[in-house]
């Protein structure tokens, strides 16, 4: 498997020292985040965890976008990784949560081949989505969410 820079809980940050291998969730934050419902809404889009300030407690919620690293399993004899994210959309209520998610799918629905920062994305698809809420405090915040794992086959792009 391809060892990724920032892959661990916690990193919530695509900036740092040099990568190993451009990160799979960086790509896709990155993907995110130039989406025009996205980009209307000022919607954030964090890595791994949530950034301190956008998880808040019970009527205090503000909608982001939470993509990790899942999954990678490389598929023999190719230069690809058979990567899974899971992308967590959070929002005021559930409904807001799921309207989230629609804005994010394109992304990952069907997604043709192309490229993202440093990384060679394959055929991306969805490959579930689960209705859920935080867990309730003092380990989150209750708040209502999408939980989406994503196919995102990827490989590192070597500058020649």
């Amino acid at each position: 498997m391809t060892a990724y820079f920032g892959s661990g809980f916690g990193a919530g940050f695509d900036t740092g020292p040099p990568a190993i291998a451009p990160y799979p969730p960086a790509s896709a934050a990155a993907e995110l985040r130039v989406l025009p419902a996205i980009l209307a809404a000022g919607i954030p889009i964090d890595l791994d965890e949530p950034l301190p300030g956008h998880q808040k407690g019970p009527g205090a919620y503000v909608p982001f976008v939470v993509v990790a690293f899942y999954d990678g399993t490389p598929i023999a004899r190719t230069p690809i990784d058979a990567t899974k994210l899971i992308v967590r959309c959070y929002g005021k209520t559930l409904g807001e949560a799921w309207g989230l998610w629609y804005a994010c799918k394109p992304v990952f629905h069907d997604g043709r081949s192309r490229t993202s920062r440093g990384v060679g994305i394959w055929h991306s698809g969805v490959q579930s989505v689960t209705p859920d809420h935080d867990p309730q405090p003092p380990v989150g915040t209750g708040q209502p969410c999408i939980y989406a794992v994503v196919n995102y086959p990827t490989t590192p792009l070597v500058a020649s």
